[in-house]
């Protein structure tokens, strides 16, 4: 079995809704409106674009099995997904997860088990505070 990460760091902001409920969205961009409700997180140090050229390979395989881990405080949410051989991975500002299997240059993942809507209240509201920084692991096996 082969197994690879990424790891990138972002911070809450105060219009952090987590309502989406077929996408989770992270963003490299510093402000958020309150239209936002698949952002989870913004000032992220990665996009799609970011991503180890490696790592983007093995996720451009249809067999490849995705767990996102969000480390938010003392918790943990997960979330399982895959990857896909269409995979564009270039955006410069986004990651996206989706539930459904809709791709485009800020998709990381589809077929996902879980969506913002899915974040615990409690991790959300921690989430909407703009001072504090939390991170995500990205795992890929195959």
């Amino acid at each position: 079995m082969n197994i690879m990460k990424e790891y990138l760091t972002f911070s809450g902001h105060s219009f952090v809704k987590a309502k989406h409920k077929t996408t989770l969205e992270i963003t490299k961009s510093k402000t958020l409106t309150e239209n936002g409700i698949c952002i989870i997180g913004v000032k992220s140090n990665k996009s799609c674009n970011d991503l180890n050229v490696n790592f983007k390979k093995m996720l451009s395989d249809d067999l490849t099995k995705v767990t996102i881990t969000i480390y938010v405080n003392d918790s943990q949410f997960i979330i399982n997904a895959m990857g896909h051989s269409s995979l564009i991975l270039t955006h410069p500002k986004d990651i996206v997860v989706r539930k459904s299997s809709f791709i485009c240059d800020r998709t990381l993942a589809i077929k996902a088990d879980k969506a913002a809507t899915d974040i615990p209240e409690t991790v959300v509201s921690e989430l909407r505070n703009g001072s504090l920084h939390f991170s995500m692991e990205i795992m890929l096996k195959r």
